[in-house]
């Protein structure tokens, strides 16, 4: 489980240097968050109370293990020598003890603090306590520490286990080494106490560490900080691993559209598609047809169910006159497919030669009424079907029915993708009689387009 974790949350270094040296954990997910007092915020704090009489207080269940012979001997010793004090004893009775032994030492077996009698009698004893003295064996951190704090009472404790969190030396009590005698017990309180100004002083800052570390407050709002930036870095992590895997599993399905006999534009499209391994060419033998329009379409429609037999979800189709602008990367162009799908989009051009109206829907994606050119154009599921079902007429062109036919159009901008001309074009008649017509298409596009992009980017900054 500790090897499995995202984030640790332990209530002392101790815990955590246990972690890291028994369980060879990873110290960078590890947190330190202190426990708080299990008792209601006391508003009626006083750190400076009357110093006539020493108040001290021992709570622990396990009378040995929680050192009580000590506290027991350390008050004896102070009444013999004449210090003023008192000892209250909670939740363990010593041996041979005698309720009448003493009138000030009080014993009080069990309290407990879901009951309002106890819980309030337990507040009582903490407000008027000068100490909390706790010569434990050993403890992992102890709220008992945090309870006393809330009421300004500092603790004199044994520096085992994580005690040493709860309790800051100097700011909410001292600690002794574990082998501290009685006798050095008594030293301590007496020594501390005597010097009243800075027994208050103790008082202040004891409080201070209740209210800044050691209440469930606190403690809260660390926990959800830390359990925010752990689920936060959880999904990154999860995020960047399912990049690297689709990166390495992942492909663009392209289906290019090449007459056999077109050897130029075939080496073309080779040398285009070089070295991108972010895509899997299919040859599609281009349909021939007196009419060039319809055999595009025709060659078009066999791409589709191509795809369809692939079970791809998008699909690429190429023409063999595509070219690659120096805008193109795969980042780019992966963020405006995913883009234009979560906008519901059926086809999204890597470049076009015209449209009638272009909205932007994206910094650099426009959505457009139709467009011309078929060159590079990412068809998306919904619109597969509706491909195979439309009628091509011959008076059709395939640029204008997509338009017709897709939901929602979107070019990329800037370009990704443009026409080369060869010279040659086997659907557009008016391409091979007016030389440079496809470059001027283009040229007119991207100018428009353009001053779309930067009007539309100069105003969102300045919103």
């Amino acid at each position: 489980m500790i090897e499995t974790a995202d984030c640790l949350i332990f209530s002392s270094e101790w815990a955590k240097d246990g972690a890291i040296n028994h369980y060879r954990s990873d110290s960078s997910k590890i947190h330190v968050v202190e426990f708080g007092a299990n008792i209601p915020h006391p508003s009626d704090c006083q750190t400076e109370i009357s110093m006539n009489v020493c108040n001290l207080v021992f709570i622990g269940r396990n009378w040995e293990k929680k050192g009580g012979d000590k506290v027991l001997g350390a008050y004896k010793k102070l009444k013999s020598e004449g210090f003023p004090c008192t000892c209250t004893l909670i939740g363990s009775v010593p041996p041979d003890f005698s309720e009448n032994e003493d009138s000030d030492l009080t014993l009080i077996p069990f309290l407990d603090k879901s009951k309002p009698d106890d819980l309030e009698r337990l507040c009582n004893i903490l407000k008027t306590a000068h100490f909390l003295v706790l010569p434990t064996e050993f403890d992992a951190f102890g709220i008992v520490f945090c309870e006393a704090s809330a009421y300004g009472v500092p603790s004199i404790a044994s520096n085992v286990g994580g005690v040493s969190q709860p309790v800051r030396e100097g700011k909410n009590g001292f600690l002794l080494p574990p082998d501290a005698t009685a006798e050095d017990y008594a030293e301590k309180i007496k020594a501390v106490f005597s010097d009243k100004e800075n027994y208050f002083k103790l008082r202040q800052s004891s409080r201070h560490e209740y209210e800044t570390r050691l209440n469930w407050d606190v403690w809260g709002e660390k926990v959800n900080k830390i359990f925010e930036e752990t689920v936060k870095k959880h999904k990154q992590k999860k995020a960047q691993k399912k990049k690297q895997e689709a990166e390495s599993d992942f492909y663009l399905p392209v289906y290019v559209i090449n007459l056999k006999d077109r050897i130029d534009r075939r080496k073309h499209i080779k040398a285009q598609f070089r070295g991108k391994k972010e895509f899997k060419l299919t040859w599609i033998d281009a349909v021939e047809h007196p009419i060039g329009a319809v055999g595009l379409w025709k060659s078009m429609v066999k791409a589709v169910e191509t795809a369809i037999e692939n079970d791809d979800d998008i699909m690429i189709i190429c023409e063999d006159d595509h070219t690659f602008t120096p805008q193109y990367s795969k980042e780019y162009l992966l963020s405006s497919i995913v883009g234009a799908d979560e906008q519901g989009a059926e086809l999204l051009s890597g470049g076009i030669g015209g449209f009638g109206t272009a909205v932007p829907v994206a910094s650099n994606r426009h959505w457009v009424d139709w467009f011309w050119c078929t060159q590079f154009i990412v068809v998306f599921k919904p619109l597969f079907q509706k491909i195979l079902d439309y009628d091509f007429k011959d008076t059709d062109t395939a640029d204008g029915v997509l338009s017709a036919i897709a939901k929602d159009k979107m070019t990329m901008y800037p370009f990704v993708s443009i026409q080369t001309d060869f010279g040659y074009s086997d659907v557009t008649r008016a391409n091979d009689e007016i030389s440079g017509m496809v470059d001027n298409l283009f040229r007119k596009a991207d100018y428009r387009l353009n001053l779309i992009h930067r009007v539309t980017h100069k105003f969102r900054k300045e919103k």
